[in-house]
């Protein structure tokens, strides 16, 4: 299966518009679409954007990275942004070069406005 980066914006959206702050999903055996997603949502535990949590798993909660990282994705322009710049060093990059990459991006408009980083 390939990782879709706009299935994990949709899900990273999904879980923060959630009334409850830990959303359980376990997918049906044999649903093509609840197994993607799931998938999608362990991609993003294992770069530390969401935690997996529970006895049995399945039980998913937004880090304080993944936060950071809807903020950048929830902007349409530095998102699109993103992909572009991480696919011009490599064609299939990963979750968390994007995540780099939008840091970046973020800084340089910080710095352009002559906020001081260190």
């Amino acid at each position: 299966m390939r990782r879709d980066d706009e299935l994990i914006r949709q899900y990273m959206f999904e879980m923060e518009d959630s009334p409850e702050w830990v959303v359980w999903f376990m997918p049906d055996e044999g649903n093509e679409e609840e197994e993607a997603k799931y998938y999608h949502l362990r991609l993003l535990a294992d770069e530390g954007f969401l935690q997996e949590t529970g006895p049995n798993g399945c039980n998913f909660r937004i880090t304080n990275a993944g936060h950071d990282f809807i903020g950048m994705m929830r902007d349409e322009g530095l998102w699109k942004q993103m992909k572009i710049r991480a696919s011009t060093v490599v064609p299939r990059y990963g979750l968390r070069l994007l995540f780099e990459v939008g840091n970046a991006i973020v800084r340089n408009r910080l710095t352009e406005l002559g906020v001081p980083l260190n």
